[in-house]
């Protein structure tokens, strides 16, 4: 099953699961599920410049000052050696390398 919220806000649903059994038994399951909305962020090189450390620094910080705190974050990184230390205060993100290597060094 792939589950798939196509508006803002949370849900709530029931699955059926009816299993007919040769005997002529009827065995149903039933399973609640509720799916809260979280908000996906993505960042490519082309939205945002993160040639070095102090500009990918920078829009950690930006996101940081505006996204929500529960928001699901990704940025994908450009083919560059990152040099320094990435500060990622409190902020949870899926840093996605590029194919053609990303480093921090």
């Amino acid at each position: 099953m792939d589950f798939c919220l196509w508006n803002d806000g949370d849900y709530k649903a029931e699955l059926l699961f009816t299993v007919n059994m040769k005997n002529g038994d009827t065995i149903r399951v039933r399973q609640a599920h509720h799916f809260r909305s979280i908000k996906t962020y993505t960042y490519t090189p082309e939205d945002a410049p993160m040639d070095t450390l102090e500009e990918l620094q920078a829009l950690l910080e930006e996101i940081g000052r505006t996204a929500e705190s529960d928001a699901e974050i990704n940025i994908h990184l450009p083919p560059v050696a990152y040099e320094g230390e990435l500060v990622l205060n409190r902020l949870a993100v899926n840093l996605y390398g590029s194919l053609d290597r990303t480093v921090f060094q």
